[in-house]
């Protein structure tokens, strides 16, 4: 029975410490000025400063919300030009390095929305663009803009209090057996 527990506990430690490591939706906001605001969420893997692997990517400009939003594309700068994937946030916004669009870019150049934070010319500012093809069309640039970023908390399911609570009643029933089991010892 003792050996029994330790593998639970154990199971449980290495299933909470592999969660810890899954992707986490995060919420951002590049501010242009009071009146150019653009925003957004995506799922990303935190590694230190950095979000990698994002995915399900929204934007919106002033609450209007880029085509195709929740499966918008990332690339990334690299040696002079934008290519597919690569695409990373960071905490601070001082080493983004994202584009987000409504198509495939730069395999397609015909995009009717792009959001941009990259570190163009230096590392320690970066160079934030945002364009929605609307009416009018809107087009903000500002090496200045403020980034904020911060992960959104999920709200647990149903089930995870069910399983809380299952356990809870396990591990109860654990304590008064083996106090049973000791008091008739005695």
């Amino acid at each position: 029975m003792k050996n029994l527990f330790k593998y639970i506990t154990l199971i449980c430690v290495l299933a909470a410490s592999s969660a810890s490591q899954a992707a986490q939706t995060y919420a951002y906001t590049i501010t242009f000025s009071p009146k150019a605001i653009a925003s957004g969420t995506f799922t990303g893997e935190a590694n230190g400063d950095l979000i990698t692997s994002l995915s399900n990517i929204t934007a919106s400009l002033n609450g209007v919300a880029f085509h195709n939003n929740g499966n918008l594309y990332a690339a990334s700068w690299s040696n002079g030009t934008w290519k597919n994937g690569g695409a990373v946030a960071s905490i601070d916004g001082k080493h983004n390095n994202f584009q987000f669009t409504d198509v495939n870019y730069p395999a397609n150049q015909q995009y009717s929305g792009e959001l941009a934070s990259f570190a163009q010319y230096s590392s320690t500012t970066n160079a934030n663009n945002v364009w929605l093809n609307g009416s009018p069309a809107q087009y903000y640039s500002n090496n200045s803009a403020s980034w904020t970023l911060h992960a959104i908390t999920p709200v647990p399911e149903t089930a995870s209090y069910a399983m809380l609570l299952v356990g809870l009643g396990l591990f109860g029933f654990m304590s008064r057996r083996r106090k049973a089991v000791l008091m008739s010892h005695c």
